[in-house]
């Protein structure tokens, strides 16, 4: 178990800035008005006190996977993190789920909910706000080395399972950021890589479970490395702010995958809220060139910290230490949930006269391949989990 000390030395590392907002600098004087104040006031008097440096810098990531804290006007960090699957890259014995294939495969929402609501306290456990997923890229390219992480070739079962795992992560206070939008089916050099597709394709296919999620409340959408049409992902207009942002009323927040901006004034105005893990392209000199040459850009900043503010009051962010005491992580009841996922997901394959061998004239028989030498815990990249228990 993940005992006591453990959790206060982790307290520690992932909130080193301050512990928690409801005791934030200035409460007792009563100059910060808007830590107690109601919803939806304070984030906008939140937006009103910062000066144009502390807006910079906070639509870019820092430490990898944290949106900055503003200690002057007690706004906490927001950690996010890896992945489907489980809570991936901390010191901590987490529950490993079934990937997201086998979820699918399941056709078991209320079984998905419920792993995906395990999955969302451990991350709690850790001091995690955001998950960095579901990911609901259709497999259309068999070679595809993440398919695993994805639900499926079926845009409307993806749609069904994930909005059951969006159900159970953000019923525990964790923001989901769907990915990656859109049409990323191909690991293969991703940076450069055009998805030729058109409307009807587009609608079809590609987006209805990205339009369940949003419609179902998801926090978060995640852009995508490549081209659609030309264009990059975290600088498409009309797949952000014509459809996401104005056929969906979504009001959540667009992050942009690591290190997936091309340049500073398209996503600034047509695609992310956050650049992550950095800035490279939002840095401090091209956005006060920006807010110099055209006061407008001012206010595309004040909207994208509304909006990240926004969601960070509703998952609770502000009325929560970092990391939940009371969080469990790796318990024997989240290993039971995962194993009755796991059997949920199991898929009976039609024998056609191949086994048993007895019989046959078979001289050899070669298994290639990695797994032919060990079971697979997981899929690797992103959403490779590190097994806690045996």
């Amino acid at each position: 178990m993940f005992d006591h000390t453990k959790r206060c030395v982790l307290q520690h590392i992932m909130n080193r800035y301050f512990l928690t907002l409801r005791r934030p600098p200035g409460y007792e004087t009563g100059i910060l008005p808007w830590v107690e104040g109601k919803r939806g006031s304070r984030v906008q008097a939140l937006v009103d006190a910062m000066t144009l440096d502390e807006k910079i810098s906070y639509i870019s990531g820092v430490d990898g996977f944290c949106i900055r804290p503003i200690e002057r006007l007690g706004i906490p960090p927001v950690w996010m993190g890896d992945a489907t699957s489980g809570v991936r890259g901390v010191a901590a014995p987490v529950t490993i789920f079934p990937s997201a294939i086998a979820m699918a495969a399941s056709w078991n929402r209320r079984c998905v909910r419920e792993s995906a609501a395990m999955l969302a306290e451990e991350c709690r456990a850790v001091g995690i706000s955001i998950l960095l997923a579901p990911g609901v890229n259709i497999a259309r390219i068999p070679v595809c080395g993440r398919n695993f992480e994805y639900l499926g070739e079926d845009p409307f079962l993806a749609g069904r399972m994930a909005c059951a795992y969006v159900q159970g992560v953000q019923s525990k206070g964790v923001g989901v950021t769907v990915k990656h939008f859109a049409c990323n089916n191909s690991e293969f050099d991703r940076h450069k890589t055009n998805s030729i597709v058109d409307e009807r394709t587009l609608r079809e296919l590609y987006l209805p479970a990205f339009e369940a999620t949003i419609m179902e409340g998801a926090t978060g959408v995640m852009t995508a490395y490549n081209q659609v049409d030309g264009t990059y992902a975290s600088a498409h207009a009309h797949l952000v702010q014509d459809i996401l942002r104005g056929e969906w009323s979504f009001q959540g927040i667009v992050v942009s995958d690591w290190n997936s901006l091309y340049e500073t004034e398209g996503p600034l105005r047509h695609g992310v809220d956050i650049e992550m893990p950095k800035a490279r392209w939002f840095t401090k000199k091209a956005l006060e060139d920006l807010v110099a040459s055209d006061p407008s850009y001012e206010a595309l900043l004040d909207a994208k910290i509304l909006r990240i503010l926004s969601v960070c009051e509703t998952l609770g962010v502000f009325d929560r230490p970092v990391v939940d005491p009371q969080a469990r992580i790796g318990t024997m009841e989240h290993h039971h949930g995962a194993y009755a996922m796991s059997s949920e997901s199991i898929v009976l394959l039609k024998n056609e006269n191949i086994l048993p061998f007895e019989g046959v004239k078979l001289k050899n028989l070669v298994v290639l391949g990695r797994l032919a030498s060990g079971e697979p815990i997981g899929g690797g990249g992103s959403s490779f989990i590190k097994q806690g228990h045996p």
